[in-house]
């Protein structure tokens, strides 16, 4: 969380905040793919925190020719 706060100048409780949400609802990937469900899962917070707007769609954050995706 160091490494967080030091590049993006965010503070440290927001930081804690953001993993704490990421961790318990078991968003991390530990294989190294994509999980379209797990996106839509972290676009919906979001769109609900009104960070993020229009197409919610998954692809619109994904670049398919990079990255590994499983449904």
């Amino acid at each position: 969380m160091k490494i967080q706060t030091d590049i993006s100048h965010i503070a440290q409780d927001d930081v804690e905040k953001a993993y704490t949400f990421l961790h318990d609802k078991n968003l991390f990937e530990p294989t190294g793919a994509v999980s379209k469900k797990k996106v839509a899962t972290a676009i919906d917070a979001l769109r609900q925190l009104g960070d993020i707007s229009g197409d919610p769609s998954v692809d619109r954050f994904v670049l398919r020719d990079v990255t590994q995706i499983s449904e």
